[in-house]
């Protein structure tokens, strides 16, 4: 497929829709018909890339290398470091050879945190963090030893005997009897009529675990050694044959239940697999606590299901552990929004239906599952939450709403005995505090109701007393797809759901009050959620879903989903004719209004009603949960019908993760530091800081250091010309201390006698070339050459003189990396703290933000002083803040905050930073602007309007302009006369503008400055000075040097990591001076109107090698005062796209190089190579191989790369 022009490329790791993935999964199940384990499938980020590039045509390799961190955002790392992998490997042989373990035992554990990991993966965690994460939360699983084996003598007696000598007892029958039989019922069960044997599965392995459920029935109930069980009692609790068909899932699973018949009697059932259909519900009284204390789960929830979670960038910042009570939990959606969330959780849930039962059985594992909601009691929670540490308790669910919906004109409201079921979440939540309270555990217990937004008055406001909160409503048509409008009441019982929702909605969330006091809330992203669904046969929606985001009423889209059952024969709801005789084609499964045209899918003229499939789609639960419902039920449209109505009773999955979103900000926050280590981490502080500058109090007491007084008078210095009505300023302690802070580095270099060291970037390695390459194990010049290191032996010495002082030499080795001062500090910032330095810089930023929020009233009033067009680019600035940042760093560039509310200059004579490398000027004195403007102007007029209607991409360039006026980076479009009525005839100069395409399909427009003399006419003293990638390999270098010197061997967390921070717009940031726009003109053609446009640039523009010069003053100080304020060890670089052709052209002469073998005579040809590649290895580094590495790097790939940064692999 030919790439689309101008294709956006930031998108690429994106995870794709459930509904892509989950049609890629089964295009792929049909072509090789093979189904692969959920630890085995590709992560999100792979097949999101693949499949996208495949449809691009733009196959790339993704750097394993370059994979972004969640534990330490902005940062990238190894995608799966080999250490992290055999350390799992390692942990997990220790824990099964110390435990003699079972391979059962082992692979119980094992699938659940591998489990664990592809939830992470499929959150975008890098593999190596995702299974280090993994088995930190599994690691309490995998210290539990396994249970005492219980050996039954029959089977010591099997075992003991020949294989051969003892046929093995099958399900069906055992000891004679049948594996089950129902109290007052003649009729047997077969647990083997209905199963299937897996592959590997003995008939045996079933056997036994009919043994195992038989002894525990023994213990709990009372029964004889000899094997009889008491009357009334049986471990297969339902008549029905189509309960055999999970006999072979109760083997795998070796999970077992109780529960209660109608005559009072336990009974025994399975509770992590699914139920048959017609299996009825059940009494509820439990003869004793300690049985049901038996059903609590001992592991954590996980999905197995095939179709992916839902994908979102909604995030919790604490993530559990939780547990939580889903009460009419139904086929487990609340399960869904909590795993989509990232919640580690275990769960019991509370439903009497058993198809939904078993649908959430057999698709999340380790979910204990209570009948009845009226007889459950917190009471039986006692061992489990003196066994296991959580964060919080949460008791969740939708009561019932068949008597409260307006879709039901009989409705009986509060006198409905299930209407009333709601007060179960309340009581059961008031218990748990109760429970927590006696045993002296202080965690919250958070609480959550769901029911329909339309309901009788005394209903909601009997619900907002028992909740003690008010509602919030959740518009379910504002994701874009469903009409669920629900509201949602809950609390910890103190501070309620609804209390401050403002300040706790997440990203893309938005809220509004209505009339009547109440919260209503909204989805406002870029995209519907789901983004897109594929329907199947080629249906279609005939409204658009982008069209409903944010909306709260005129929404268009599916009717709310409902049951589905035979509707009377006259509809009992308001819709229009057509509906109304849709409804009756349609076999009347839903309510009239579900037959309206937007609540249908279309083909054409041809209609349907979406399948239950799509329906879980559009409800944000993974479709493949329905596989479990009826499965045997070959009544195609009953099972039709069950699907859709479990469906229709569960929750809006976006709609329930916003509110949990928000409910959960209520679990407080607790450190995670292990009391342990604590005591090592600070014994070691305490010594890594003593007599530095980073101990406690020495910055208070170092003198010189400035006042805030004196930086407020040298900040007014600076903007003595522009008449400023200063805002008084209060200063209080907590600036004094923040002021102190930011002056660590110079407090640093008074104690060292070093105060040279503050101030101006010194440029060391820039300066000591042969110097830095040395002490990176290269040489770099001749003995004649200007950059090479001094010589350490005197010249003219005898031979026994050069041999004696070269004795007295140090080892070649024995270097020291060249840094800057200020970067060498970051270095011993980071060996001094350790791991503990997160929590420094937590205290330097606080004092970042406090000198900001102290100086924004300055900030305010110097942006009110900005001329308008100045404004338009930098109304987000601070120059307050900017100016104080120099002046703590005692930088020479004072006039940065200045130029952002004057602007730059660009032409003419250009200001000087003094920060960078001084160079002579093109000319004596600074050009005559106007002058030079009527000299040139005309013929740059004539020949930019004669190329113009010649170049390429002329759409382009106009979207491009068009949307650089509208964002305020630029004024227009004007015609030539326009311009000449605006700045005089012929008293502007155009530049033109082109468009440069990447090898990604990326589209840049730059503007060139020099064809009509723009670059002549800049008159600069300074041309800019960056970092070589030889940095990075520095500063690794001093951060080992200091770790060997500190430590014995290398501290676990001393890891490098590093990361690049890439400015949006970045020239677009920098505004330009208001006066120099007759210079500054950009021209295009404008295809529609068949004429030159221009456009006034208020933004520097990219193409003027000016501005390459004023815009890295900006990077140069913020990497100052990183690395002075937060010991983050950055550096400033300068990576600008190359032109069309230069990518081809050092291919070509790589190619030429790489043809010749290293014996072979150097042609004319090749030498001509090898002197062009040596003086590009001169300018960015020294190499006397070219590796395989770098060839690769010139490869084509999504990021348009340079020779600097392919080389860069060199050091």
């Amino acid at each position: 497929m030919a790439r689309q022009s101008g294709q956006p490329v930031d998108d690429l790791d994106d995870p794709l829709d459930p509904a892509t993935q989950e049609s890629l999964l089964d295009a792929w199940r049909k072509r090789y018909n093979l189904e692969l384990p959920v630890h085995m499938a590709p992560s999100d980020t792979l097949l999101s890339r693949v499949w996208r590039e495949m449809q691009r045509g733009t196959v790339t390799v993704i750097g394993i290398d370059k994979v972004d961190s969640k534990q330490t955002p902005g940062t990238k790392l190894f995608m799966a470091p080999l250490g992290v992998l055999l350390d799992y490997c390692d942990a997990v042989l220790r824990h099964a050879t110390d435990s003699n373990a079972t391979i059962e035992w082992l692979k119980i554990r094992d699938e659940q945190c591998r489990a664990r990991m592809v939830e992470l993966a499929r959150q975008q965690w890098p593999l190596g963090e995702a299974f280090f994460k993994a088995y930190q939360e599994q690691e309490l699983m995998w210290q539990q030893p396994p249970s005492r084996k219980r050996v039954d003598p029959e089977l010591r007696a099997a075992s003991d005997s020949p294989p051969s000598s003892k046929k093995a007892k099958t399900a069906k029958e055992y000891r004679g009897e049948a594996a089950a039989t129902h109290v007052g019922s003649s009729r047997l069960v077969s647990l083997g009529g209905y199963a299937t044997l897996d592959e590997g599965e003995t008939e045996q392995q079933m056997t036994r675990v009919v043994r195992q459920t038989e002894h525990r029935m023994s213990q709990r109930t009372g029964s004889g050694d000899d094997g009889s069980v008491a009357v009334g009692m049986s471990f297969m609790a339902s008549p029905q044959p189509r309960l055999a068909a999970i006999a072979k899932s109760l083997a795998k699973a070796r999970h077992v239940q109780l529960v209660a018949s109608d005559n009072g009697a336990t009974t025994m059932g399975m509770y992590n697999q699914s139920a048959a259909r017609d299996v009825k519900p059940m009494g509820c009284a439990w003869p004793c606590r300690s049985q049901v204390e038996a059903l609590i789960p001992t592991e954590w929830v996980y999905y197995c299901g095939v179709s992916p979670l839902p994908q979102t960038h909604l995030s919790l910042h604490d993530k559990g552990p939780i547990f939580v009570i889903s009460l009419f939990d139904g086929i487990g959606a609340a399960f869904v929004a909590l795993l989509a969330l990232g919640v580690t959780f275990r769960a019991m849930t509370v439903e009497m239906d058993p198809v939904a039962t078993g649908v959430c059985a057999a698709s999340f594992r380790n979910v204990a599952h209570f009948p009845d909601a009226r007889s459950f009691t917190a009471a039986c929670l006692r061992q489990e939450f003196q066994t296991h540490a959580y964060a919080a308790v949460l008791v969740l669910g939708g009561s019932p709403c068949q008597d409260i919906s307006r879709l039901n004109r009989s409705r009986k409201g509060l006198s409905a005995p299930r209407t009333q079921l709601f007060a179960e979440i309340p009581r059961v939540a008031q218990e748990c505090r109760d429970l927590l309270a006696s045993l002296n555990i202080p965690i919250p217990v958070l609480q959550l109701l769901e029911n329909v937004a339309h309901g009788p008055p005394e209903v909601m406001t009997e619900f907002c007393a028992a909740m003690q909160s008010r509602s919030l409503i959740v518009h379910g048509s504002s994701f874009g797809w469903v009409r669920r409008t629900r509201m949602f009441w809950g609390g910890d019982g103190h501070t309620a759901l609804s209390h401050d929702v403002q300040s706790a909605l997440p990203k893309d969330i938005a809220g509004a009050l209505s009339e009547d006091d109440l919260m209503h809330l909204r989805w406002v992203g870029k995209k519907p959620w789901p983004a897109r669904v594929f329907f199947q046969d080629g249906f279609k929606t005939c409204f658009q879903p982008q069209a409903n985001i944010g909306t709260t009423t005129d929404h268009v889209g599916f009717a709310t989903f409902t049951r589905s059952f035979e509707h009377p024969r006259l509809p009992d709801v308001a819709a229009s004719d057509e509906a109304r005789r849709r409804y009756q084609e349609g076999e009347r499964a839903y309510p009239a209004f579900a037959y309206e045209d937007a609540s249908l899918l279309w083909k054409g003229r041809e209609w349907r009603q979406p399948n239950a499939q799509e329906r879980a789609t559009l409800m944000g639960i993974p479709s493949s949960i329905l596989q479990w419902a009826a499965p045997e039920e070959e009544d195609v449209k009953h099972r039709e019908r069950v699907r859709a109505s479990l469906i229709g009773n569960s929750f809006h999955v976006p709609s329930l993760m916003v509110v949990l979103m928000i409910l959960l900000q209520m679990i407080p926050v607790v450190s995670g530091i292990p009391p342990p280590m604590y005591s090592a981490f600070e014994t070691c502080l305490h010594t890594q800081v003593k007599r530095s500058v980073f101990q406690p109090g020495v910055v208070d007491a170092c003198p010189g250091l400035l006042t805030p007084e004196t930086l407020l008078e040298r900040i007014q210095q600076q903007f003595v010309s522009l008449d400023v009505q200063w805002p008084v300023l209060q200063v209080d302690d907590k600036v004094r201390a923040a002021v102190r802070k930011l002056q660590i580095f110079k407090a640093d270099c008074i104690l060292r006698n070093a105060e040279s060291d503050f101030g101006a970037p010194q440029w060391r390695q820039q300066n000591h070339r042969a110097l830095a390459a040395s002490a990176l194990g290269a040489q770099r010049g001749g003995p004649l050459s200007k950059i090479a290191c001094q010589p350490l032996i005197p010249e003219k010495v005898d031979k026994a003189t050069h041999m004696a002082l070269g004795t007295c030499l140090p080892s070649p080795y024995h270097t020291h990396a060249v840094l800057d001062p200020d970067a060498s500090f970051a270095v011993r910032a980071m060996v001094a703290f350790g791991p503990c330095i997160r929590t420094w810089r937590r205290l330097q930023q606080r004092a970042i933000r406090t000198v900001h929020t102290f100086l924004s009233p300055w900030d305010a009033a110097l942006r009110n002083l900005m001329p308008e067009p100045v404004f338009k680019v930098a109304s987000d600035k601070c120059p307050a803040m900017m100016t104080a940042t120099a002046v703590l760093l005692d930088w020479p560039d004072l006039t940065l905050g200045l130029r952002f509310v004057t602007g730059f200059r660009l032409l003419g004579q250009i200001e000087s930073p003094n920060i960078f490398r001084p160079v002579p000027p093109a000319t004596p004195d600074p050009p005559d602007l106007k002058k030079e403007f009527l000299q040139r102007a005309p013929a740059a007029i004539r020949k930019l309007e004669a190329f113009l209607p010649q170049a390429e991409y002329t759409q382009e360039l106009l979207d491009h302009t068009v949307k650089e006026i509208e964002t305020g980076w630029a004024d227009g479009l004007f015609t030539r006369q326009e311009l000449d009525e605006a700045f005089g005839h012929s008293c502007w100069l155009p530049m033109q503008r082109f468009m440069h395409v990447q090898a990604c399909g990326k589209q840049r427009p730059i503007d060139n400055g020099r064809s009509n003399g723009h670059n002549a006419l800049s008159w600069m003293l300074e041309t800019i000075c960056t970092n070589t990638p030889d940095f990075a390999a520095a500063a690794c270098r001093a951060l080992m040097d200091l770790l060997h010197k500190s430590f014995n061997v290398c501290p676990a967390w001393a890891q490098v990591v590093f990361g690049t921070e890439d400015m949006d717009h970045a020239y677009r940031q920098m505004p330009n001076m208001p006066e120099e726009a007759p210079g500054l003109v950009v021209g295009i053609w404008h295809p529609t109107e068949q004429i030159v446009k221009y456009a006034v640039m208020r933004a520097h523009p990219f193409g003027l090698a000016s501005a390459v010069l004023n815009f890295c003053r900006l990077p140069t100080l913020a990497t100052a005062a990183t690395r002075q304020w937060t010991g983050m060890n950055e550096t400033a670089a300068m990576f600008i796209d190359v032109k069309p052709g230069l990518r081809e052209a050092l291919m070509e002469e790589l190619d030429t190089i790489l043809q010749y073998e290293a014996t072979d005579d150097i042609t004319p040809e090749l030498a001509r190579s090898l002197k062009f590649m040596r003086a590009l290895l001169d300018v960015v580094g020294v190499a006397c191989t070219i590796p395989k590495l770098v060839l690769e790097a010139f490869q084509e790939r999504e990021t348009q790369i340079t020779p600097l940064e392919a080389l860069a692999v060199l050091q």
